[in-house]
């Protein structure tokens, strides 16, 4: 656990740093870091999957690596973790989001409204035991943003204070 800190304590935090950090992990580890930067860039973790492949494209210009095999790893990175975070959502979503609730671990939530009738609809969360509407959750500084047909719903999460339904229901 200690070398992984130790890792991650030595990622510069300018824009240059960054690249030559890339640059000498790609020289190291190949076709390897171009694939798991563009995976966790699209699995949602802060990695900058652009700058991994704009190094390895540098590369390839210099024929110190294979385009497509750039292209490839690059590409494949984003698939699988594109279907991962799918296949979590489908298969564990409603679970996942009802223990995090539960669990008091959310912060701010970001909801999407889109205007299409499903007729019973997709439960998002599951029963978090909230009798009373004094004891539900709550989200503060609340707001609406147009994003295309849909609207997004942002705010923070504020739990209710003294009688806990919310992690008393589990």
């Amino acid at each position: 656990m200690e070398s992984i800190l130790n890792f991650l304590q030595s990622i510069p935090d300018s824009p240059s740093g960054v690249l030559d950090f890339v640059t000498g992990l790609l020289l190291a580890h190949g076709y390897l870091v171009i694939f798991l930067g563009a995976a966790l860039d699209n699995f949602g973790l802060p990695s900058s999957g652009d700058i991994v492949l704009f190094a390895g494209g540098f590369f390839a210009n210099n024929g110190q690596a294979s385009l497509p095999l750039v292209m490839l790893s690059g590409f494949a990175g984003a698939l699988v973790s594109d279907n991962s975070v799918y296949w979590i959502g489908r298969i564990g979503g409603r679970p996942l989001i009802t223990a995090l609730l539960r669990g008091r671990l959310v912060d701010r939530l970001a909801v999407c409204i889109a205007p299409k009738i499903l007729g019973s609809g997709i439960e998002a969360v599951g029963d978090l035991g909230i009798r009373d509407l004094a004891e539900s959750i709550a989200l503060a500084d609340a707001a609406f943003t147009p994003r295309g047909g849909d609207m997004l719903l942002t705010g923070r999460v504020e739990y209710p204070t003294g009688r806990d339904a919310v992690s008393r229901a589990g």
